[in-house]
């Protein structure tokens, strides 16, 4: 089982991948691929055998980079809601992510 810590750390770590993606792409042209990488397939590979609504969560807050009182308003769910599927997405990538 991953660290809840190192789930959220990760969880960052791919949210401004996404959100920097073509400046990140073009860099890996020069330098080669980023291990970011390695951490990106690792939690996709989790996340499409996870449960729809948190598969919905996770491609709103950390692949387009919402953030949770925005993910609210287009999902029509409170924020509260919201971060307990935050914490159910955390605690089941916590189970499922390979270290």
């Amino acid at each position: 089982m991953k660290p809840e810590s190192e789930v959220r750390e990760d969880l960052n770590n791919i949210r401004y991948y996404y959100a920097h993606r073509k400046e990140m792409d073009d860099g890996y042209l020069v330098t080669g691929e980023h291990e970011i990488m390695q951490t990106v397939r690792s939690y996709n590979a989790a996340m499409r055998r996870a449960p729809l609504l948190l598969y919905d969560v996770y491609v709103r807050m950390y692949i387009r980079n919402g953030k949770a009182m925005a993910v609210a308003v287009e999902m029509n769910y409170s924020d509260e809601y919201i971060r307990k599927l935050k914490r159910s997405l955390i605690a089941y990538l916590c189970r499922n992510v390979q270290r």
